[in-house]
């Protein structure tokens, strides 16, 4: 049976896309989803957090691909791997291939509360506004406004003994509020996740089988 617990459900929070522009963001959850037509690929729905600036706090949802065959796709994970420090090979999984679990630990480990500076758009889709990744920027690019930014977080992270990756998450109520997802065994708690209810689910956008990024 479907679970309730205080702050989730009913979309109460601020779901208001944030300015495009340049941003310093981190993965806060992921959901591993299967597209519903087509191909029916692989990606993951991720919520992204700003975590400095005017609209530090404000989070939004957006879509990865996870077939790396696909040179675009491969790039977008080389370009995040270089941003986020990851300089190891490791196992994205695949449901098909029964890796999730393994893939899911992975992204956690290496990528989750992992901080870099990424160009944010905002994109309508029909009646829906909503944002998302537009670029990821190499380290090399970054100001240096931006990468005392970077290091002030990272050291935040590290003296509350939380580190930079590992747990799903630790969701304050800030940001896009509202709905939530499935309960999974293998991802973060519903309250945890809270993409708004008045937007379509992960899946339902058009164009999720022909995921660009």
């Amino acid at each position: 049976m479907p679970r309730l617990g205080p702050g989730s459900g009913g979309g109460g929070g601020d779901s208001t896309p944030v300015p495009s522009g340049e941003y310093i963001v981190v993965l806060r959850s992921f959901k591993r989803q299967v597209g519903k037509t087509g191909q029916r690929k692989e990606y993951l729905r991720c919520r992204w957090e700003i975590i400095a600036g005017k609209c530090r706090g404000k989070s939004f949802f957006s879509n990865m691909a996870l077939d790396v065959t696909v040179e675009g796709t491969a790039n977008r994970w080389r370009i995040l791997m270089e941003a986020c420090g990851v300089d190891e090979e490791f196992e994205l999984g695949s449901m098909k291939e029964g890796t999730q679990d393994e893939g899911d630990d992975n992204i956690r480990r290496l990528f989750v509360k992992k901080p870099f500076v990424a160009t944010v758009k905002v994109e309508r889709n029909g009646q829906y506004t909503n944002n998302d990744l537009e670029r990821i920027h190499y380290r090399r690019l970054w100001t240096e406004e931006q990468t005392n930014e970077i290091e002030a977080y990272l050291d935040a992270q590290e003296n509350a003994g939380s580190g930079g990756g590992g747990a799903s998450d630790d969701w304050d109520g800030q940001g896009a509020g509202g709905g939530g997802g499935t309960e999974d065994d293998d991802q973060p708690p519903v309250d945890d996740w809270g993409e708004p209810a008045s937007k379509p689910k992960a899946g339902g956008f058009a164009g999720d089988d022909d995921i660009p990024f």
